[in-house]
């Protein structure tokens, strides 16, 4: 289960002075507070979407949200708002986010490569997965000569691509030595029929 939801915390706060309370009459008992208002998730803060002012008289304890005070009142609450700054921890899920797919980015970046260096460097005991008409399927490479990778094919397949991994089992491997040339392995790579070589 997901938690979320909305949460707020007091950024800015001050006095109106010479103003009257519309509820009691009171003067200069005027107290205006102003909220950051930010989502979360599993209460980490995720982003901020609105400040929210609210004044409230300190005599009586009337509140008065913004479409409810009177111009005066309004005019000095958006000036306490205006120099009430959003604080950075507010951004703290978005920046987490932000760097989580940033890495993601990087690692799929390494793993290309690493993938591409495999298949034209093949070694014993590498698992190559690759496309197959039933789906997807996977080989061990079980020896390499100058020219030739050798392989144990596996006996099943898989519809999706991230189950591969499943397949590597000794059991489900023929026991059967098929050949390919290393130009192949590379062309297979390229032609993304590989799409993955685990070492």
């Amino acid at each position: 289960m997901i938690v979320y939801g909305t949460n707020a915390t007091t950024i800015g706060e001050g006095k109106v002075s010479h103003e009257v309370c519309p509820n009691c009459g009171a003067e200069d008992h005027i107290h205006v507070g102003v909220f950051s208002q930010y989502a979360h998730i599993y209460w980490i803060p995720l982003f901020p979407f609105r400040k929210k002012k609210v004044a409230k008289c300190t005599s009586c304890g009337y509140e008065m949200e913004k479409k409810e005070m009177p111009s005066p009142i309004l005019e000095a609450a958006n000036q306490i708002a205006s120099q009430s700054k959003t604080p950075i921890w507010q951004f703290a899920g978005l920046g987490i986010i932000v760097l989580f797919f940033g890495w993601i980015s990087y690692q799929n970046g390494v793993d290309e490569d690493n993938y591409t260096e495999y298949a034209h460097a093949p070694q014993i005991a590498d698992v190559i997965e690759y496309d197959v008409e039933e789906g997807y399927s996977n080989m061990r490479v079980i020896r390499v000569t100058s020219d030739s990778v050798f392989v144990h094919l596996n006996m099943y397949a898989t519809d999706k691509r991230t189950a591969v991994d499943e397949l590597d089992v000794d059991s489900m491997y023929l026991p059967i030595e098929i050949g390919f040339s290393r130009e192949k392995i590379v062309e297979m790579w390229e032609d993304q029929e590989i799409f993955k070589i685990n070492r």
